[in-house]
């Protein structure tokens, strides 16, 4: 069985309970007809990690302005446009949104050079972006404890960041 998240709740309700074309659960409209509400539950974590990365991940394609970082081809789309982590989000949480720890990599470059050739990709990125990979060596062993509530509030700055680059 098929199941959405309600907007109004935010419980995972089976898609029978959703009107055609409505974000809000049956419930949640019957409440709302009643002037009432129902108790949200929260959203969790990985919910929210999962939403700020997209738009982590939207800013990063327009600072690359969706080119290489590596070969330098331009105008790349869907799977060929790859955002890479420098250092992996499994070591170091406190990096996983920073956009100084990501770059465009195309699909070639991103397996065939980055994650084949390691040595050869941390030169690399060393030389073509001093300042960030200082930032990274200062930060890598950072420790992070983020809240549902830190979540939220990164993902309004990024909002209000990315509308104020026009998306």
């Amino acid at each position: 069985m098929s199941k959405r998240l309600c907007s109004g709740c935010h419980h995972k309700r089976a898609d029978h309970l959703f009107p055609k074309g409505h974000r809000l659960c049956e419930l949640c409209k019957i409440a709302k007809k009643h002037g009432q509400k129902l108790e949200k539950k929260a959203i969790s974590k990985s919910v929210l990690g999962k939403k700020l990365m997209l738009l982590v991940k939207k800013y990063i394609h327009i600072r690359d302005n969706n080119t290489c970082q590596w070969c330098g081809k331009g105008g790349l789309v869907g799977s060929n446009c790859q955002v890479s982590h420098v250092i992996p989000v499994s070591a170091g949480k406190a990096l996983s949104y920073e956009p100084t720890n990501m770059k465009i990599l195309c699909y070639h470059c991103h397996l065939n050079v980055w994650h084949k050739h390691p040595r050869k990709a941390s030169t690399w990125f060393k030389n073509k972006f001093p300042d960030r990979d200082l930032f990274l060596t200062q930060h890598e062993n950072d420790e992070v404890h983020w809240k549902s509530e830190d979540y939220q509030r990164m993902i309004e700055e990024w909002e209000r960041k990315l509308q104020s680059c026009g998306v």
